[in-house]
């Protein structure tokens, strides 16, 4: 008997936006911050998974198909781009503009196309889990060297956040806008 791959994938990719915006932030955000949308982000990966699980009645199967939800959902910002920048792309946003219809028809296709698959996904469950721990390799480790410097350099994250705010206490704010 072939052991069958655990089931992280939905939850991983539920994590990594907000870990790789935190990322990018670090320094203007404290990490207690990101529990907030690490909840709801968990919870909707784990509401799509019972959904699917509905569905399918086979876990791995209901796995893929909520780590498919999660990527069209996570990545919306980016597919738009990607249809602005060619003619077939903008025919689609002239239809549909916030590509809803869009994302309806590639959803239940993809579904349908699991639902009716006769394969084991155990092996597809493999790959995801690889490849979405993969991803979060990359914005740990440079939160890691992050969190280490600022510990060697004896300044706080909190220090440097506090400094940026009263840089702006009491002062009229910048025009961003100018």
């Amino acid at each position: 008997m072939q052991k069958k791959a655990p089931l992280l994938h939905p939850i991983l990719f539920s994590c990594y936006p907000i870990l790789y915006f935190y990322d990018q932030n670090k320094h203007e955000v404290w990490f207690l911050n990101t529990i907030t949308p690490w909840s709801f982000s968990i919870l909707l990966a784990g509401v799509l998974f019972f959904i699917f699980y509905l569905l399918n009645k086979e876990k791995h199967k209901a796995g893929v198909s909520a780590t498919f939800c999660l990527v069209l959902f996570f990545s919306h910002s980016s597919f738009l781009q990607v249809f602005n920048q060619n003619v077939l792309g903008r025919w689609i946003l002239n239809k549909d503009s916030n590509l809803f219809l869009s994302y309806l028809v590639l959803l239940v296709i993809v579904i349908f196309l699991i639902k009716k698959s006769q394969k084991d996904f155990s092996k597809i469950s493999y790959v995801l889990n690889f490849f979405t721990a993969l991803l979060l390799i990359f914005p740990i480790i440079n939160i890691m060297t992050y969190q280490i410097t600022m510990a060697k350099s004896g300044t706080s994250e909190n220090n440097e956040i506090s400094n940026i705010s009263a840089n702006f206490s009491g002062k009229a704010k910048p025009d961003i806008y100018f």
